[in-house]
């Protein structure tokens, strides 16, 4: 009896040690990435975002990383992939905080690149039929800051929205 006490102690610590491994492994791998990411390497940062996603689908970085493909792929100007990675984020990731600003992207790449009116209106009708911030005031202020260092900021007023990355205007929408 003593013995299976001691076996069953002894293969908890193991999966116990081993899931400390793993979560050891992904934040180190996700700092990794956010020291390519500021440094410029945003080739490399790249790869090795596809790499976690892989290696670590269950992280809690899941959603921050996928948005910082999409940012990618719209900063290397392949806008198809951009809007296929934007899509799937907006879908997957209706509440996170980032979701606005996967929006605000691919309106800007459909409106500007892809000259898709009928969703490019869906788009429109989606920012301006939901409040994005808090009701009753002049302008509302939203910002996220992304692992490729780039701030976007998005002012919601009554009539426009505004968007600036790193405080250039990136985006103006009217209803």
């Amino acid at each position: 009896m003593m013995k299976i006490n001691k076996t069953g102690y002894l293969v908890l610590f193991l999966v116990l040690l081993n899931l400390s491994c793993v979560t050891s492994a992904g934040q180190n791998r996700y700092k990794e990435i956010i020291r390519d990411a500021k440094t410029g390497n945003i080739d490399f940062a790249f790869v090795k975002l596809n790499s976690y996603l892989k290696e670590f689908p269950d992280s809690i970085h899941v959603a921050e990383v996928r948005f910082a493909l999409c940012e990618y792929y719209f900063q290397i100007k392949d806008y198809r992939s951009a809007i296929y990675k934007l899509r799937d984020y907006i879908i997957d990731f209706p509440e996170e905080e980032a979701t606005i600003f996967a929006q605000l992207i691919l309106y800007k790449i459909l409106s500007e690149y892809k000259k898709e009116p009928a969703l490019i209106e869906k788009i429109k009708e989606s920012l301006f039929s939901k409040s994005l911030f808090l009701v009753f005031a002049e302008s509302k202020i939203k910002k996220y800051r992304t692992l490729f260092n780039n701030t976007y900021k998005v002012l919601n007023y009554v009539d426009k929205i505004e968007v600036f990355k790193n405080n250039d205007l990136f985006l103006k929408i009217t209803p």
